[in-house]
């Protein structure tokens, strides 16, 4: 297969060093511009013409022209298509020529993506059906499979956040994908009517699968009397104050016995103990009976341990559905949530777990509801394909890139370098001063403007550019190191936005690890 590559004066060695990485036979051809997306289709295909270009499998323009590149191929007579936006995917796009449908009006980055997507979507709805067809029950119409590994998202301390709290956050998780919401009590603190309220909110407001996390059995009454259609954390010493309970609501049983004090800690304790409560729970004539032998977060005893004991419970009690509470590892870590879901994720995939409780409880935790969806989501598409949990349509990367896209200082005409130093001040600009904040919950940046000490206005938006160009065009900024100073800034706030990363005017994002002592 011999390939060629069309692209301006200034991209073109970058293509050629790009593409000698692919393995396939290519040859660069520069059009006379000097900015590879301003060529027009026709002049690419004018030029070829006239040089009779012969020889080649495909033709593949640079990504971000304009228009439909088929003329190139009318007069041509070669197959052509767009090729990536950045000269560094063409390593992985070339040798997929001719296995895969590119397109004539959009980039082959975007295309593959799309594709990508819509593929994997099609497969989780036959996994899904799968599920379906496989369920030891359902709760609320949610599955409950082996290995369905449905999201339970809780709202930790639900009381102290009241009814509109509890349901913003409820409104969030459902948005993101979580297939259960749990409304999390207050260890020793017993209000039962606060357990009815909040739950008839959510389950009328929300709709969809509810729980309840609570080891009073007055708050679980009255939880399930609300509506409630799975109760979490049921051991030894409330399953027999359960009797009044609906025999079609569904208990998550866990091996201990809080009333005497009782917390096991071998691998042996905690499936003996899961199996006398399960034994007492099907007494009672419960048949959705779901199994959490509690996970241990790292080195407190062992995180190795605790999922042995999922293991080991797994395969002596196959027909019992498994729950894990991730939240014991991300909450518990100063760690990153994003790569601790991705794992346990995989894990819990491996372990054929098929339920995930998880929290949001501290700042650090924010997002990993939606965090696990998609893991859960990668992990369910990894284990049918047999495949690693790369290269799919989703990933759980934000920091770090897959790909260095990163143009080489030899992409642009370099001279000999001044090195230079931060300045000391900024002169003061006559128009006035800014000061710039983020509103987390809104996901906003807010700005107030001043002059000679009194506020003129105060401006919002979620994109830096929007609200500087606000500020420009008011001509609340007139002098030109000002004008970069609250560009700079800006920007910060829009990524800590995205990052979810504290915002201090004049401060650096704080990255930790990656700061230089």
């Amino acid at each position: 297969m011999r390939v060629l590559l069309v692209t301006g004066k200034a991209a073109s060695k970058l293509v050629e060093e790009y593409a000698s990485k692919s393995g396939v036979d290519f040859e660069v051809y520069v059009m006379p511009y000097e900015v590879a997306a301003l060529i027009p289709p026709h002049e690419i295909a004018k030029k070829l013409k006239a040089d009779n270009i012969k020889g080649f499998d495909f033709i593949l323009t640079p990504g971000l022209i304009s228009g439909d590149v088929s003329i190139i191929e009318r007069e041509v007579g070669i197959p052509t298509f767009k090729g990536p936006i950045h000269a560094a995917d063409l390593p992985y796009i070339l040798p997929l020529l001719g296995k895969i449908e590119l397109s004539k009006t959009e980039a082959a980055c975007r295309i593959l993506s799309l594709n990508r997507g819509f593929e994997d979507e099609e497969e989780l709805k036959i996994i899904e059906e799968e599920l379906r067809h496989s369920a030891f029950f359902d709760i609320a119409g949610v599955p409950i499979a082996k290995g369905s590994l449905r999201v339970v998202a809780e709202i930790t301390f639900a009381p102290n956040k009241g009814v509109e709290g509890t349901l913003a956050e409820a409104r969030e998780f459902k948005d993101v994908g979580a297939d259960i919401i749990d409304i999390g009590m207050i260890a020793g603190d017993n209000k039962p009517d606060m357990a009815y309220e909040l739950v008839k909110a959510v389950k009328s407001e929300i709709g969809g699968a509810i729980s309840i996390d609570s080891l009073m059995p007055s708050e679980i009454m009255a939880a399930v009397n609300a509506g409630a259609d799975l109760v979490i954390s049921v051991d030894k010493g409330t399953i027999g104050e359960l009797g009044d309970l609906p025999r079609d609501v569904a208990l998550v049983v866990i091996p201990t016995d809080v009333k005497r004090g009782y917390y096991p800690s071998t691998i042996d304790e905690k499936i003996k103990g899961l199996e006398e409560v399960i034994d007492l729970a099907k007494g009672m004539g419960f048949k959705k009976i779901i199994a959490d032998p509690i996970l241990s977060p790292p080195l407190q005893p062992s995180l190795l341990e605790s999922l042995a004991a999922y293991y080991e419970f797994g395969k002596k009690h196959p027909d019992i559905p498994l729950m894990m509470g991730v939240g014991n590892a991300t909450e518990l870590m100063d760690v990153d949530s994003i790569g601790i879901n991705g794992l346990m994720a995989a894990i819990a995939a491996e372990l054929d777990i098929s339920m995930l409780l998880t929290t949001e409880a501290s700042n650090k935790t924010r997002g990993c509801v939606k965090e696990l969806c998609i893991a859960v989501k990668m992990a369910k598409l990894s284990k049918r394909r047999s495949k690693p949990m790369k290269d799919l349509s989703l990933s759980l990367l934000a920091i770090k890139d897959k790909r260095d896209l990163t143009l080489p200082p030899t992409a642009i005409e370099v001279g000999e370098p001044v090195k230079v130093s931060r300045k000391s001040s900024r002169t003061p600009d006559p128009a006035g001063y800014i000061k710039i904040t983020i509103d987390k919950k809104r996901g906003v940046i807010l700005t107030s403007h001043f002059k000679a000490g009194k506020l003129t206005c105060t401006l919002e938006g979620s994109k830096a550019e929007d609200i500087y160009d606000e500020f420009i065009k008011r001509g609340l900024i007139t002098t030109l190191d000002h004008a970069a100073y609250i560009g700079k800034e800006l920007y910060k706030a829009e990524l800590a936005l995205k990052l979810g990363k504290s915002y201090v005017q004049d401060e650096d994002l704080d990255f930790g690890f990656t700061s230089k002592s």
